[in-house]
């Protein structure tokens, strides 16, 4: 999957020397959600979800579709019955649910959920390894779900209205305009993968950070000794897919694959990139082959790369043979080593960027809000945006270290005796904090919450010790509308 065929386009998309393609066009939005961006949960492919069985015919297609919206419903809901802990930010998977929800719920991006044909290998359009999955004109809270399953003289189902066609194993993904979000199959995958899947996805969308949005980064100053100079959408790409994969999970939880942020023992790697120079072939003479050295600051920051990092034999991440002699990128990530061997600008940034930073790590529909209001430069609004803040927004924005973003929009956006005021509004005592506790919904086990809120079902017993009271002595009963306390993940 070397292709990144919805990526943002900067002005300043042309490169050093000429050797690598710009970025391909975008339909715009505000997130930095793109077609290559969908979340992959394994430790060393790009794409691991569970690859799902075929149903049998239409009927039980349409039935496990039935399934899967029931699924994605009760943890959307589960989600917004959350009561939120400011003191754990980010770092707690119930805080970012309930964020995560209310994005959905509330429209910022609508959610289709998707689910196997019976028909797959009766479609001309379906390729070896991949499935055809209904209903995408329908979100989740709509009705009439279905596909067109007839076939025609040849035996063949033509009509793929509805369909998305690709490989068994893709867990879900957010459009590049950020108003479209899908999750495959979401029962064959498990409450854990699922939640995680929504989590990070959404934080895509809320970090702003396409070409032209508030929070998008810049490429710096040309370094004369770069090769080939990257474009600034490398440098918002790399910095959101590092974003989303660092809080997809709590750090340290038990669903959480990388290493710790505090752990400084790293094992710095050589790099080697090959450029085709301008001739645009391997091996023609004019070909630049660099290595350089990874240094990296934490285990997390280094897991996080090396997650992305896909190491070719040939070592060649950018081919011009590719796409019908237009070139592209050779792995989904393919620009990251290109860039960080042949740019130096690039290398530091990708080095130095050892902890996620923000405008929106919360995942809060709020902080958005501000966003907006803060675009129209008028205090009133943005006065009514900080009002409508929770406490975890507040205690989330207060941490500049996390949230720089926002402030960085603030001074641009308002006069300086605006922005002290602002300051100000935001640093507003706050209410007491309470314990994290969300409400039992219809379907819901102890094992599903479980693994909906700390990453592993089989910590059901920690929710049952801590709630004994509200449920009673048998742990198999627990009723709709009971409020359970959650441990910490």
């Amino acid at each position: 999957m070397g292709s990144l065929q919805h990526q943002s386009v900067d002005s300043d998309q042309t490169t050093a020397t000429g050797t690598s393609g710009p970025a391909p066009s975008s339909s715009g939005g505000r997130g930095n959600s793109f077609a290559q961006d969908q979340l992959h949960a394994g430790h060393d492919c790009h794409r691991d979800g569970t690859r799902p069985d075929a149903p049998v015919d239409q009927r039980d297609a349409l039935s496990r579709h039935r399934r899967n919206l029931a699924m994605m419903n009760r943890i959307i809901d589960s989600g917004l019955s959350v009561q939120v802990d400011p003191s754990e930010g980010f770092d707690s998977r119930a805080n970012l649910l309930h964020n995560t929800a209310e994005w959905i719920d509330q429209g910022q991006a609508l959610m289709f959920v998707l689910t196997p044909t019976h028909d797959s290998h009766l479609r001309p359009s379906v390729g070896a390894g991949d499935y055809a999955f209904f209903d995408n004109r329908v979100d989740y809270k709509g009705a009439g779900h279905t596909y067109d399953d007839s076939l025609d003289a040849a035996g063949q189902a033509t009509n793929d209205a509805g369909l998305d066609i690709e490989p068994g194993d893709i867990l879900g993904g957010m459009s590049s305009d950020g108003t479209r979000l899908t999750v495959n199959d979401p029962t064959s995958q498990g409450e854990n993968t699922i939640t995680e899947t929504l989590i990070h996805e959404v934080q895509h969308d809320a970090d702003q950070s396409n070409a032209g949005s508030p929070w998008a980064v810049t490429r710096p100053a040309a370094d004369p000794a770069a090769v080939d100079r990257a474009p600034s959408w490398t440098y918002n790409n790399f910095q959101s897919e590092f974003r989303a994969y660092w809080m997809e999970n709590p750090e340290g939880s038990a669903a959480d694959q990388y290493g710790s942020s505090t752990d400084a023992a790293v094992t710095n790697i050589a790099i080697t990139a090959i450029d085709q120079g301008a001739d645009q072939v391997t091996g023609g003479g004019d070909d630049t082959t660099t290595t350089v050295n990874t240094a990296f600051s934490n285990k997390r920051q280094e897991d996080i790369f090396n997650h992305l990092f896909d190491q070719r034999a040939d070592n060649l991440y950018w081919d011009w043979a590719l796409d019908g002699g237009a070139g592209d990128f050779t792995e989904t990530y393919g620009y990251l080593p290109h860039y960080y061997v042949f740019d130096p600008a690039y290398k530091a940034m990708v080095d130095a960027y050892t902890q996620p930073v923000a405008g929106n790590l919360v995942n809060s529909v709020r902080i958005q809000a501000l966003s907006e209001a803060l675009t129209t430069k008028d205090m009133t609004q943005v006065r009514t945006a900080v009002q409508a803040l929770d406490a975890l927004d507040q205690t989330y924005l207060a941490d500049r270290s996390q949230s720089q973003p926002v402030w960085t929009q603030a001074q641009a956006d308002l006069t300086a005796a605006e922005f002290t005021a602002f300051e100000g509004l935001i640093a507003a005592p706050m209410g007491p904090w309470q314990d994290e506790t969300t409400t039992v919904q219809r379907g819901d086990t102890l094992s599903a919450l479980a693994g909906r809120y700390l990453g592993d079902t089989a910590r059901w017993r920690e929710i049952y010790v801590l709630n004994r009271a509200v449920i009673g002595d048998d742990p198999d009963l627990i009723l709709p509308g009971q409020l359970l306390t959650l441990p910490a993940m």
